[in-house]
């Protein structure tokens, strides 16, 4: 039958009846209620002489390990100076379920400092799992049912969607030689950097962006499909071509020039000037219908 035995330690063990059989040992066991005579009605201690509580059991439920005085609002209060809770499994799996009550709650884990809350991590109602600051409720990081991950923002729509709360704020990447890896895995096309203004599209860089298998670089302009500027893998830069053949190649279907060089006045009326028909003038800008041999 179960009872209570010292054994010749002097340890107090709650036993099952088998020989030094017992499931729960300490130095004593306290009934805390004033009145309990064989139940401990009012709650229940058990821990070391020493320690003064290993193992509290108040009379609302609320236990504590490390301290008689388990906090309001805990279920399970732990307090210890360098100890850790470790769960131990011999099966596959170990862990620690949130189990929400219904599908307008969610669990939330807690990171406190004194009794200041400063972080905790939820399971939202809409399926997001959220880091938050509690000064302000902040949102720092989300993750989305469909996996996608949001700093400052709780509806991400890219794998890493950032959303500063500041001008100047953003993405900064610090150590040595840093690194950012574009990789395609479409054989056509290569990996790209899109600049978007009210998330409308103006300009993005692109390898390999007119699906050449050239692996040149180009810069292209939202509001058309030709690219406004090339830079191929022999070294040559092309200006509204994505042939370039030269260091500097320009192409230019309209009537403007081509290339001018100014002094401080712009528009400056003796620029050194290439006409779109390939006329040079220098010191002049009209064009003379003269070539510069």
């Amino acid at each position: 039958d179960t009872g209570f035995a010292r054994d010749s330690a002097g340890v107090a063990r709650v036993t099952d009846g088998s020989s030094g059989g017992g499931a729960l040992k300490a130095n004593y066991f306290n009934a805390t209620s004033t009145t309990a005579t064989s139940t401990f009605a009012g709650g229940f201690q058990a821990g070391t002489i020493a320690s003064g509580s290993g193992l509290t059991v108040l009379q609302d439920g609320r236990v504590g390990i490390g301290t008689a005085s388990p906090i309001s609002g805990t279920l399970l209060d732990m307090v210890s100076g360098s100890s850790a809770l470790r769960f131990t499994s011999n099966g596959t799996t170990v862990g620690i379920n949130l189990v929400k009550a219904s599908s307008g709650e969610y669990g939330t884990l807690n990171f406190y400092t004194g009794g200041t809350r400063n972080y905790f991590i939820s399971d939202y109602a809409d399926g997001t799992l959220r880091i938050t600051r509690d000064a302000g409720s902040v949102n720092d990081l989300v993750i989305g049912t469909d996996g996608n991950i949001g700093i400052g923002t709780t509806t991400p729509t890219t794998k890493l969607t950032i959303q500063p709360t500041s001008s100047n704020d953003g993405l900064r990447i610090y150590g040595d030689n840093p690194l950012i890896v574009l990789n395609d895995t479409d054989s056509t096309y290569g990996g790209a950097i899109q600049f978007r203004r009210n998330n409308s599209l103006s300009w993005y860089f692109q390898q390999d962006g007119g699906g050449l298998s050239t692996n040149d670089l180009y810069l292209f302009n939202n509001v058309g499909s030709s690219a406004n500027l090339v830079f191929s893998t022999a070294g040559n830069v092309g200006i509204a071509t994505t042939t370039p053949w030269g260091k500097l190649s320009v192409t230019n279907t309209g009537s403007g020039p081509s290339f001018v060089v100014e002094d401080d006045t712009s528009p400056d009326s003796t620029p050194f000037i290439v006409h779109a028909d390939g006329n040079v003038g220098i010191g002049v800008d009209t064009n003379n219908g003269q070539k510069l041999m």
